[in-house]
């Protein structure tokens, strides 16, 4: 009898964690039909599966930038959201939002407003002050593609938009997209672009998982180097015009996880800065000022002074700029200003 009750308690306990263990093979079984010859998931320009636990953000690499804001929406909460950078964390949460399918992207425009692409294509604004999104209008001329991302060019003062294959220049009152030309790479999957104050165009993809340069006139891309990094899902890419740092707002597909990363604007390389857990923030941008500081320095000599001085500043004026700061100094490096 002793042996038997024994029996029936093994079997009885087999099942029970056949019972708890089959969820979690079949979710595992899903995973491993999108697995790719990298032994990583295929690269889908979208949202990130939500089956894992999250974690605490993580600074990894702190850096010694002048603090500023991102703001960002996240794919996992709904919500839209601010940060400091270039810690970026703590988050603070702005506002509820759940787009149409997938909000890809997000930019300053020159005019000071906050755009977002969804998928769709559809244009939306961003209040910071609020976090509401408002619905613009939807986005023509992409011929069924999908818009992983946008960004604004202070050297033209125009407006760019990129999808998986293609690159395209965007009437912004309009919302009328044109065709400037394909990236020219088999299988990519790009999946954001930024502008540095000289009108650089940078982006990165999925597939190679690489940085790259694009040609805004013709749209085909130079690799300048891989990211670092096993890249994957939707992701952001922003321009900090103060500091000329490019950030990523990442996702890591061998962690799983989202993470704030700073890229090298002449290898294409990254390097985490914090880890997120998981995230996923694709619209991303960072409250950058447009329009160049102008240094003029007028030399006299040595302790001179009510010299008279015939100075002339003269500037190109930037695409949206309202007002322009001259500072005076007794030294070269403004440290008397």
């Amino acid at each position: 009898m002793r042996n038997r009750n024994l029996k029936a308690f093994l079997n009885s306990s087999i099942l029970t964690l056949i019972f708890f263990i089959s969820p979690i093979l079949i979710a595992q079984h899903n995973i491993s039909n999108s697995v790719n010859d990298k032994g990583g998931l295929d690269q889908l320009a979208g949202p990130i599966p939500n089956l894992r636990y999250a974690k605490q953000h993580t600074i990894v690499n702190p850096i010694q930038n002048p603090a500023t804001i991102a703001y960002g929406h996240n794919s996992q909460g709904g919500a839209t959201l601010s940060m400091p950078i270039p810690a970026g964390t703590p988050w603070t949460t702005l506002s509820s939002w759940t787009p149409p399918i997938f909000a890809s992207s997000m930019i300053k425009g020159g005019d000071g407003n906050y755009y977002i692409t969804d998928v769709s294509p559809i244009l939306f604004q961003f209040n910071t002050s609020t976090g509401v999104v408002t619905q613009i209008g939807a986005i023509t001329g992409t011929s069924g593609d999908q818009i992983n991302g946008i960004s604004y060019n202070p050297a033209n003062g125009g407006y760019y938009l990129i999808s998986a294959t293609n690159f395209y220049s965007l009437n912004i009152s309009t919302r009328v997209a044109t065709l400037i030309g394909n990236m020219g790479i088999a299988g990519s999957a790009f999946i954001d672009l930024c502008f540095n104050p000289a009108g650089v165009c940078y982006s990165y993809e999925l597939t190679t998982d690489a940085a790259y340069i694009i040609n805004i006139s013709t749209g085909v891309a130079t690799q300048l180097g891989v990211l670092g990094y096993d890249a994957n899902f939707g992701q952001g890419m922003s321009y900090d015009m103060e500091t000329n740092t490019i950030y990523l707002s990442a996702f890591n597909n061998t962690t799983f996880t989202g993470q704030l990363r700073t890229m090298n604007a002449t290898t294409g390389a990254t390097t985490l800065i914090t880890d997120w857990g998981l995230a996923q923030i694709a619209p991303f941008a960072v409250n950058t000022q447009y329009g160049p500081d102008i240094v003029a320095l007028v030399s006299p000599a040595n302790n001179s002074t009510e010299i008279p001085t015939n100075l002339q500043l003269v500037w190109q004026e930037a695409a949206g700029a309202e007002t322009y700061k001259v500072q005076g100094s007794l030294s070269s490096d403004f440290s008397t200003a």
